[in-house]
């Protein structure tokens, strides 16, 4: 049997191909092209009779390409990583609801007249998401000078809407939240990169941390590179702590504004048989535990959870809007504290 069309959903509900077209084509942000009513109908109708739309004939017939590019710049970007994969799916169910396809495309910052000419002709992709901290100025400029709608993920970029976290704001916020625990000395495992701004989650910490007298002790002040890590956080994390603890300070209580590394550091207190959220206290960022991602039975770590899911439908929904943007050239997203009991409550530590 031949696959449904157009025409045998207007026979069946007694309307023009025209109206099935239409309201097929509707969006909840678009101009209304029917009624609600015929709307509702002609959905209902397509789905009893297994209508698929057909992605060639649809781009065709709108005169657009209806695939919006997810551009990589960086050989070594983690596709396995749960920090990628819940904004990408989020992103992708959602493009895919308003007839989108999503495409992955690998351009290097050498390649810049291949990039440009990718996206001059606007012949494969209608709008494009990029990962806005690693574009050079060039690739911005580029991106800027196309025409193309576009997204930078996490870095302002003239030209792009950028919808960012409020890292700073995680890290003001766990500061406090040791403070209530009533810790008053703690220390810190962080990954230091070349530029300050994407170092808000432990910035924002050390900032509260002295407007509210909360200690962290130069020596409790543990930072590995990113060109010491190249994949390796656990086990970097695993040696440095265990290089602390041999230090004798008194600290029990640690903010590591990264999971890979907190990872590490349970690791190793399970192996020395400290038990988390008695013996010593971890406070975390990313709550990949909440994402499917489970190195033990069940989750274990306190951890800011920052809203992937709500930013990949977000770039989804700018990208695919009809009626364009509200002028918007940045959107900022918080993250949330979820307890599980990592962070022990002390009555007086000193």
């Amino acid at each position: 049997m031949k696959d449904p069309t157009i025409h045998d959903i207007a026979r069946k509900m007694g309307v023009s191909a025209m109206t099935v077209s239409r309201a097929l084509r509707q969006t909840s942000d678009a101009p209304r092209r029917v009624s609600e009513q015929t709307h509702r109908k002609v959905l209902s109708v397509a789905r009893s009779m297994n209508y698929r739309i057909h992605p060639a004939a649809r781009a065709l017939s709108c005169g657009r390409s209806l695939n919006i590019g997810f551009h990589i710049n960086c050989p070594g970007f983690r596709w396995d990583s749960p920090s990628w994969s819940n904004v990408i799916f989020p992103m992708q169910r959602c493009l895919w609801k308003q007839g989108y396809q999503l495409g992955f495309y690998h351009f290097l910052p050498e390649d810049i007249a291949e990039f440009g000419d990718f996206l001059s002709s606007h012949r494969f992709v209608d709008g494009i998401v990029t990962l806005g901290r690693n574009l050079s100025l060039r690739e911005a400029a580029v991106i800027r000078e196309s025409g193309l709608r576009a997204v930078s993920l996490y870095e302002r970029l003239d030209g792009c809407v950028a919808l960012l976290i409020d890292e700073r704001a995680a890290g003001r916020a766990a500061a406090d939240y040791l403070w209530a625990r009533g810790h008053r000395r703690v220390g810190i495992l962080a990954q230091n990169v070349r530029l300050k701004r994407w170092c808000g989650r432990w910035t924002g910490f050390l900032e509260r941390a002295a407007q509210i007298g909360l200690e962290v002790p130069e020596k409790d002040r543990l930072f590995v590179g990113p060109e010491d890590v190249q994949g390796s956080e656990r086990r970097i994390a695993r040696e440095l702590f265990r290089q602390w603890r041999r230090s004798g300070s008194a600290v029990r209580c640690f903010w590591i504004p990264s999971d890979y590394l907190a990872f590490g550091v349970v690791e190793e207190l399970d192996e020395r048989g400290l038990q988390l959220g008695r013996d010593f206290s971890v406070l975390s960022y990313d709550n990949f535990e909440g994402m499917g991602y489970a190195p033990w039975r069940k989750p274990r770590l306190s951890s800011f959870e920052p809203p992937l899911a709500e930013i990949g439908q977000k770039a989804a929904a700018l990208l695919t809007a009809e009626a364009g943007g509200d002028g918007t050239d940045c959107l900022v997203f918080h993250a949330r504290l979820v307890d599980r009991g990592s962070v022990a409550t002390q009555c007086s530590v000193h």
